[in-house]
């Protein structure tokens, strides 16, 4: 997934957010990260 997707998906609240550790470093708990992962995978394509 892009970098900008990501992002996209965040501000509409379809994603995780991000935590920031620095004015250039970003991070995800990987339980919120695993959990969406689990989510869009029960949606029905």
């Amino acid at each position: 997934m892009r970098r900008s997707a990501i992002y996209q998906r965040m501000s509409e609240g379809r994603f995780p957010r991000s935590r920031s550790l620095g004015p250039k470093c970003a991070v995800w708990v990987e339980a919120e990260i695993d959990e969406w992962i689990r989510a869009i995978s029960q949606i029905p394509s």
